[in-house]
């Protein structure tokens, strides 16, 4: 599956549960000015490819300052899973890695583990 950017439009509507969305959806915020967020882009769409059950984005944090009011994200490169739910979506942040890697601070095992553990692989 490709990555698509999301506009704050798209991301207040994935986030307020105002999407025909059944699967989970992968944000990732990034700024072009940060290094860390422009070498994650090829991992992650490389992990896009290999989950076509779920969807993924791409927010620029740049474009729209004003997100901290929306969800916690404390930086870029920051990845969230919102999983659709009855009454609202559940939102999760990925946490800091511990050892952040030096060349794309999330590493492609740091942020398949997360889906893994935050999704069960439901069909939908």
């Amino acid at each position: 599956m490709t990555v698509e950017r999301l506009s704050l439009r798209g991301f207040e509507k994935i986030i307020r549960g105002r999407t025909n969305n059944e699967a989970p959806c992968i944000v990732k915020f990034y700024s072009m000015g940060c290094p860390y967020c422009v070498a994650l882009k090829q991992p992650f769409e490389e992990i896009a490819d290999s989950h076509n059950e779920l969807f993924f984005f791409a927010f620029n944090t740049a474009d729209h300052p004003q997100l901290d009011n929306t969800i916690n994200v404390n930086g870029v490169p920051s990845i969230c899973m919102v999983k659709p739910g009855i009454f609202r979506p559940q939102v999760l942040v990925m946490d800091d890695p511990k050892e952040p890697d030096d060349e794309t601070w999330y590493t492609k095992e740091q942020i398949e583990q997360f889906i893994n553990e935050n999704y069960k692989g439901e069909e939908t």
